[in-house]
């Protein structure tokens, strides 16, 4: 594998920032790769040896730009390795009913799509308290404080396990060698 596609989408950023980091990690281990925000440009897949999406999940769904990309292009993302990671608070917790609700979103986008990930990640994202607007700090505060997780509004809150995407990186190249 020599060209690979990173194509995302992103929310409020962290999931950007993930796919910044996977960029950094492949391209530190020989592999030309391209990074696309799904809502700025979307590039033919053909081109490439593998294929990474990313996306965060609100509202349990993921961003309609990265369901559109995969739906165009799902025949030639599957002609190549490729995964699915779905960035979100819930990947965070990991409980029974967490993981209940994320096969279902990744059902739902399979679904939407018609694209069947060769492989799906899940990572957890961050609150950013700082940056939402009254309504939305206090619904985050809420769910946050019913999962035992922070509910200190005065900063942001990163869940995101950098090690466990380096793992990643790491079984990605090795299920594409």
């Amino acid at each position: 594998m020599k060209k690979l596609l990173i194509v995302y989408g992103t929310t409020e950023g962290q999931t950007g920032k993930i796919a910044r980091y996977l960029e950094e990690r492949f391209s530190a281990r020989g592999l030309h790769v391209t990074l696309c925000n799904s809502a700025e440009e979307q590039p033919e897949a053909t081109e490439f040896d593998a294929v990474i999406l990313a996306g965060s999940l609100h509202m349990e769904k993921l961003q309609t730009a990265l369901i559109d990309y995969a739906a165009k292009h799902k025949r030639e993302i599957e002609a190549v390795p490729n995964a699915l990671i779905m960035v979100s608070l819930s990947a965070a917790d990991m409980d029974e009913e967490a993981k209940t609700g994320l096969n279902s979103c990744v059902n739902a986008f399979i679904e939407s799509s018609g694209w069947t990930p060769s492989r799906v990640e899940h990572i957890a994202g961050a609150l950013k308290y700082v940056e939402y607007n009254f309504f939305k700090r206090f619904i985050l505060k809420q769910i946050s404080k019913s999962k035992g997780g922070s509910t200190d509004t005065t900063q942001d809150h990163e869940y995101t396990d950098w090690a466990k995407l380096d793992l990643f990186v790491q079984a990605f190249l090795t299920s594409t060698n």
